[in-house]
């Protein structure tokens, strides 16, 4: 999917350079905004299925398939938005989602946000990426403030997030 999302920014990049190098900015500009908002959707949907995808993996390493189902189905599936304070200014946002797998495992990934800058920094891009996704998908006409290029790279930066979470969290038992 990150292949995907990134193709998709490539080609709107040349779209939008084609109509600038043209003259039509103002077709440039609708291109814009309309790519700004695709990617953050999409980028939000990205995150969702690939946390879903993390805690899936997680769960069948380590525990049986009816207890995995069990946790999928109460647990995992459509509370994606519950683990998250989305217009959180701090890492504090992923508090919920942190406390899910226990208070070692919660103090342990809080050190690791003392102790590395570029984790901080993409805890707060990753919560301010689905912050900007619960605005342009639930608020009439929110305007979006960055480019598409500000929202693709912060799409990379985020992406630390993810895999340190992932990386971290199979270090871990269910239980232990």
């Amino acid at each position: 999917m990150v292949k995907e999302i990134e193709d998709i920014f490539k080609k709107n990049q040349v779209v939008k350079s084609t109509l600038e190098s043209t003259k039509n900015f103002s077709h440039a500009l609708s291109v814009e905004k309309q790519l700004t908002n695709y990617l953050i959707t999409t980028i939000g949907c990205y995150f969702e299925n690939k946390f879903y995808d993390i805690l899936i993996e997680y769960t069948t390493k380590n525990s049986s398939d009816i207890l995995s189902n069990v946790l999928y189905k109460d647990f995992i599936y459509k509370r994606y938005h519950s683990y998250f304070t989305w217009d959180a200014q701090k890492t504090n946002g992923i508090n919920t989602l942190l406390s899910k797998f226990g208070e070692e495992f919660s103090k342990s990934f809080r050190e690791l946000i003392s102790n590395d800058p570029k984790l901080k920094d993409s805890i707060l891009i990753f919560l301010d990426l689905g912050n900007l996704r619960n605005l342009v998908s639930h608020e009439y006409l929110f305007e979006v403030k960055k480019t598409s290029n500000e929202i693709f790279e912060a799409f990379q930066e985020a992406m630390y997030f993810l895999e340190k979470f992932q990386s971290e969290i199979n270090k871990h038992k269910i239980g232990a």
